[in-house]
């Protein structure tokens, strides 16, 4: 009896041992979450220096306009001052303590051309646009951001994104011929 107690527990062991390196080998995997990038040989050329990297240049953005003010909440605004900047009907903090905004804005496609046109904001905002489109099928694009949206006729899209960048950048209708004619507008970011 005393021999099968002695097996039983000496198996016992084994399995509790070999579960003990199971785990622990486990845990020296990479997390879910860390990215491993293999090594890849590098071949250095003494006679050629390396080439500073280049970040790509963005041919719809370009620098922000001096004097550029942000619009806020009931910004008094002519009638010609309204069909080319959009007033925010919301300006309210993002979160609590913070300072960037959320601006919720007003576009509407009408008679091939947007109204307002520029849409201005702060670097760190969260930009909220409602887009309608009035009298036929617009869509929305900003490439810059690489984001759209296509308004049937009466229908009205949300856009929303953290402005990131400063920058005075092109939005346009694709379906109104595109960045070189037709339906655009600014995004224009302030820092």
């Amino acid at each position: 009896m005393s021999k099968k107690i002695s097996l039983i527990l000496s198996g016992s062991l084994i399995i509790f041992a070999l579960i003990i390196v199971i785990v622990f080998d486990n845990k020296k995997e990479t997390p879910i979450n860390q990215v491993v990038i293999p090594e890849l040989p590098i071949s250095v050329s003494s006679s050629t220096p390396a080439a500073p990297e280049v970040a790509p240049v963005d041919p719809f953005r370009a620098e922000v306009p001096t004097d550029i003010k942000v619009p806020e909440l009931n910004e008094p605004l002519t009638e010609v001052q309204k069909q080319e900047i959009a007033v925010p009907e919301i300006v309210v903090a993002a979160a609590p303590g913070v300072s960037t905004k959320y601006r919720s804005f007003d576009i509407s496609g009408n008679n091939g051309q947007f109204i307002p046109t520029k849409v201005i904001a702060n670097v760190g905002d969260i930009v909220h646009i409602n887009f309608t489109a009035v009298d036929q099928d617009y869509d929305i694009f900003f490439p810059s951001y690489q984001m759209g949206q296509t308004a049937k006729k009466g229908q009205t899209k949300v856009l929303e994104f953290q402005a990131r960048q400063s920058g005075d950048f092109l939005y346009y209708c694709k379906l109104c011929g595109g960045p070189e004619k037709g339906a655009q507008g600014k995004i224009i970011i302030v820092e």
